[in-house]
């Protein structure tokens, strides 16, 4: 067996879990505050080089080109939060206009709560069984649609990214420690 998969940076994605809708906080928060929760959430998916995840002026960009709706008085929601954990993760593999299409599919059928979720959970199994060395288990919705197969697709190319990325980092730490 590879001995990435016994490492400690494996182990850390097998046990990474997203917060779900219901636990991102409801009250509104400014950008500092937003960025702030943005990087607890995300910095187990970002490789080391691409430090920080995110920035305002990712934010801002993603708000001009309309992927996410503009803070009402400066002021962002849960759901900002949640379109920006997505695109954060998303813009590993995909385009922002990609990411803005898989959005839009996603909302055609899915209230946000829902579509946000099933990314989570879908994403959570993908890493865990990618990082014990296995395909990602099979559809957890209760109907396979084209919009799971292609949340599916996504959070699937996502993981093998993240999985090449961590891979790659201990490798090279391994080669300088030689």
């Amino acid at each position: 067996m590879d001995l990435f998969v016994q490492s400690d940076k494996a182990q850390e994605m097998r046990a990474y879990t997203l917060p779900r809708f219901r636990e991102l906080p409801q009250i509104e928060i400014y950008l500092d505050q937003l960025i702030t929760i943005l990087q607890q959430i995300l910095s187990p998916l970002c490789a080391a080089d691409m430090q920080p995840c995110i920035t305002a002026s990712m934010i801002n960009n993603y708000t001009k080109q309309g992927v996410i709706s503009r803070p009402v008085k400066k002021k962002y929601t849960r759901e900002h939060i949640a379109y920006l954990v997505f695109i954060a993760a998303s813009k590993q593999v995909l385009s922002i206009d990609g990411i803005r299409r898989l959005i839009q599919i996603q909302l055609s059928s899915y209230p946000i709560e829902t579509a946000y979720d099933y990314f989570c959970t879908e994403l959570e199994n993908a890493l865990h069984a990618v990082f014990n060395g296995e395909e990602p288990p099979m559809d957890s919705a209760s109907a396979q649609t084209q919009q799971t197969r292609l949340l599916r697709a996504d959070v699937s190319a996502i993981a093998h990214k993240i999985y090449l990325s961590k891979y790659l980092e201990q490798f090279s730490a391994q080669q300088e420690a030689d």
